[in-house]
Order: C-alpha cells, then sequence, then structure tokens
C-alpha cells in the first residue's frame, strides 16, 4: 500500500527535529516498519522499528511524524524544502507535489510498477476550514502525504483526502504546533504516548471539568457543555497537544465525523480568536479558562523544512481496513498497498 510522503525539520529556538512526514492512514504507527521508496534512485529502504528515535502519529490530524536516527539520515541523504511559517489565504496559488498511483489493467504489478514518476498539479485554496486548507488541485490515489506548496515554493500544508471536487489538506501551522508540543512533552516525561491516546484525567481534573460543566461524551476527548439549554451546544475536543472547539451540530462522536468538522484550536497566550468573536459570554469565558489553565498545552511556532520522497508500508492490514472506512464517506487519494496480498 502507497502514499507520499517527505522530509522535515522542525525548529523553534533551539529545539530542532528531523524526520518524516505523511499521512497518519498512510503509516499510522501500529507497525513501526515500512519501506521509503525513492523513484529518483530506483531504490527501497526498509525502516525498522530500531531505526526510530520519536514517531508522532494522530488520526484527528491525519499527519504522521517520525524521527529518524542520525545514521539513517547519513544512509539515505535527504534534501530538504522549506516552509512557510506565514498562513495563506484564499485565492492563493498552490501546487501539490506528489507521486499518484497508476490504474494498471494488470493487477498483478510488481511492487513499484504502479507508482507514478514525481509530478505536480496546480490550483488555488479554495477556503481555509478549521484544521483544513481546502484546494482544488487534481490528485489521485497515492497522493496523501503529499506536501501543498505556495508560489514560493515554501509548503502550506499536507494533502490528505479529497470530497467530490474538493480536496483537502491539513494546515502545515495545526501540525508544527503538534508535533513540537508533543515532542517536548515526551521529552519531558509529561505524557506517555505519542501517537493519539490521550493522557488519563485523574478524579481530580474530571471534578475541575464538572466544575466549568464541562462534562465527557467520547473516549476522555469529547467534550460538551451541559446545563444551558437557552444557547446552541458547542463542542470541545482534547488531545495532548491542544484543545480544539466547534459550535458545528455533531451526529454521532465516531473519528470520521469528528476529523471533518470545523474545529478551531484553542492556542495559549493567543488574543481572542476570530471565531470566538460570534460567541456567548459563557463559551468566551470556558475557551479563556481552557487557554489559561493546566489543561492546555504550551503552543510552539515552528520553521520546518521539507523533502520529497515516496513512501509506502510493509505491513498494514490495519492501514487498509481504515482506508475502507474512509471511503465511505470522505474517499481518500491514497492506495495503501500490502506487499503480501494482490489488489
Amino acid at each position: 500500500m502507497f502514499g507520499t510522503g517527505f522530509f522535515v525539520k522542525l525548529q523553534y529556538n533551539d529545539i530542532i527535529i528531523y524526520g518524516l512526514m505523511t499521512n497518519n492512514h498512510v503509516i499510522n504507527g501500529e507497525s513501526q516498519n515500512f519501506e521509503i521508496y525513492f523513484e529518483e534512485r530506483k531504490e527501497n529502504i526498509s525502516i525498522k522499528s530500531n531505526d526510530i528515535k520519536f514517531i508522532f502519529t494522530d488520526e484527528f490530524i491525519d499527519v504522521t511524524f517520525i524521527e529518524l536516527k542520525n545514521e539513517v539520515f547519513n544512509r539515505i541523504t535527504p534534501y530538504f524544502l522549506t516552509a512557510d511559517d506565514r498562513e495563506c489565504v484564499i485565492t492563493d496559488p498552490i501546487m501539490v507535489i506528489q507521486y499518484p498511483a497508476n490504474e494498471p489493467k494488470d493487477k498483478n504489478l510488481q511492487e513499484n510498477e504502479n507508482i507514478q514518476k514525481l509530478s505536480a498539479s496546480i490550483g488555488i485554496i479554495k477556503s481555509i476550514s478549521g484544521c483544513n486548507i481546502v484546494h482544488n488541485c487534481s490528485t489521485y490515489f497515492a497522493s496523501s502525504g503529499s506536501p501543498l506548496i505556495n508560489n514560493s515554493l515554501h509548503v502550506v500544508g499536507i494533502h490528505k483526502s479529497t470530497s467530490g471536487n474538493d480536496n483537502y489538506s491539513t494546515r502545515l501551522s495545526i501540525a508544527k504546533n503538534a508535533i513540537i508540543t508533543t515532542y517536548e512533552r515526551k521529552r519531558k516525561n509529561e505524557i506517555n504516548n505519542t501517537m493519539g491516546i490521550v493522557n488519563e484525567l485523574s478524579p481530580e481534573n474530571y471534578e475541575e471539568l464538572k466544575n466549568h460543566n464541562l462534562v465527557n461524551r467520547k473516549d476522555n476527548k469529547v467534550f460538551i457543555l451541559e446545563g444551558n439549554k437557552s444557547i446552541l451546544p458547542i463542542h470541545f475536543y482534547r488531545t495532548n497537544y491542544a484543545w480544539f472547539w466547534t459550535n458545528e451540530t455533531i451526529p454521532d462522536y465516531e473519528m470520521e465525523t469528528l476529523k471533518n468538522l470545523q474545529w478551531t484550536i484553542i492556542i495559549p497566550h493567543e488574543k481572542i480568536n476570530k471565531n470566538e468573536k460570534g460567541l456567548s459570554p459563557i463559551y468566551k469565558i470556558l475557551i479563556m479558562w481552557l487557554r489559561l489553565s493546566e489543561f492546555i498545552l504550551k503552543t510552539f511556532v515552528s520553521h520546518i523544512c521539507y523533502d520529497m520522497i515516496n513512501c509506502h508500508t510493509s505491513t498494514a492490514s490495519a492501514l487498509s481496513t481504515s482506508h475502507k472506512q474512509r471511503n465511505k464517506e470522505t474517499p481518500y487519494r491514497s492506495t495503501l498497498r500490502d506487499p503480501q496480498r494482490k489488489v
């Protein structure tokens, strides 16, 4: 099963991390053995779990970042692209650099024969919604994990899915915040798991949330303000790196539903977000408390550089199941292929 990925340098002050970035539905961390295929070199490079220093993956924003050991980088000698720290805006011209899959008539092709060569697709940003950039660049299966690049040739997003005529990328600023914050919290032993499993809340934590009328709705991640029927409800989503909120109606609490909503990240010490201005005062106070309290985490602004690669997983039965589920609602332009299974 195949997807596109790129190498990235994350930096904040004296914190520098080098790693591989792609989508969670390309590499989700359940198997830490995968292969990187370099089309230019016609070379497969196997990555094993003992080659990895740090791994971040999160289904909610659909991003995976893997820090590899220095000897691995010395062996593969990646070239880095540069990220743009500024937020992009609607109508900005952009392109997706990708390794889309072919549609072979012969389904018994060898391992790498249904990967196209590196290609680029040009378009514009149609909208920016929550964690997502919506764009109209043409993509196809195995494009998932490709960088979204602006007219300065800097990366602004990570392509992940398509729905109708719209393509979706995770905003780079959201991904940077998640990875750097998680990396620092892991280094300080504040969290044990960096693969989407949030820290357990203590009885005291639950009591404090209850005192603010926040009630758990799903897996210690989704909360709702309870007890006020005079205003429209908003939901809060908790991760190990930030809180998010949305005032959209949530028909169910399945991840496929949650991740496609318009979420606003709560950033510590940030001025009131423009999305908060129309909220009821009770919600503004609650968001301010989450922004300043021990339940919210320090956020970093990072400078990132990138290198394009084409990567595919070598063992991906769990990824295959995830991919089929996604196609029911928001089909992903990515084909993940288990080498042991004919497709």
